[in-house]
């Protein structure tokens, strides 16, 4: 998907970083650190915010990090749904989007 992504997070602070990958109940980020898995981020996707908790940190090279991101449904005005991002809808338009995609990504270690 290459979509800018800005994130926030209490260990790492503030990163600019790409959604390579979407599905309805989450993201995966590259950033060029690594952060804690089950720790809470912030995500602002094309002027959304979205809450994520971390479920998956794999380091693929020197300086880049793929972040799993278990993003669950809010009820909240203040979140958006990932069902409702424009880029999502895009992808699923593209048929890039997969409503149950299962991944080393997002599964976290038992």
């Amino acid at each position: 998907m290459s979509a800018p992504v800005l994130l926030k997070s209490k260990t790492g602070g503030l990163a600019a970083g790409l959604v390579l990958d979407a599905s309805s109940s989450g993201v995966c980020v590259s950033l060029p650190f690594r952060l804690p898995i089950h720790s809470g981020v912030g995500i602002l996707i094309e002027g959304s915010y979205v809450a994520g908790e971390i479920r998956n940190c794999c380091c693929i090279r020197a300086m880049e990090f793929h972040i799993g991101i278990a993003v669950p449904a809010s009820d909240s005005p203040q979140f958006t749904d990932l069902e409702r991002l424009p880029i999502l809808q895009k992808a699923r338009a593209r048929n890039l989007f997969a409503p149950s995609r299962t991944s080393r990504i997002w599964s976290s270690p038992a």
